[in-house]
């Protein structure tokens, strides 16, 4: 994957049924793209905003605080490439909205190299 100077923003909380929600920005420099590539295709992920949902959880306690965040975006829009001769995407040239980023990450905060709580409310 290459991120060609493209970065995710998480943005500001919502509390739905008691969880902490939220949403994504991808946002890239004018002519910047993220890039997927693999051997007969390359899956292009432009620049887009108010990606959901993300769901935030505090987690430990004390100076151990931290936040996982949870990743089940859906409605992502891309574009498959063909990039090799003898095979190619199954739709390959066509601008798609049904990709999805699934996962997670931990935010931690830390302060001259100490850990530091870092939670939601």
């Amino acid at each position: 994957m290459t991120y060609n100077g493209c970065k995710f923003t998480y943005n500001a909380l919502t509390i739905e049924n008691g969880k902490f929600e939220g949403s994504a920005d991808i946002t890239c420099p004018e002519t910047g793209a993220i890039e997927i590539a693999a051997p007969s295709c390359t899956i292009t992920i432009p620049a887009q905003q108010n990606l959901k949902k993300l769901t935030y959880t505090n987690t430990a306690s004390g100076k151990d605080r931290d936040i996982t965040v949870d990743l089940n975006i859906t409605g992502l829009i891309y574009l498959e490439d063909k990039t090799a001769p003898l095979f190619k995407c199954v739709d390959a040239g066509k601008t798609k909205t049904n990709g999805t980023i699934a996962g997670g990450v931990v935010l931690a905060a830390e302060k001259e190299g100490k850990s530091i709580g870092f939670w939601v409310e």
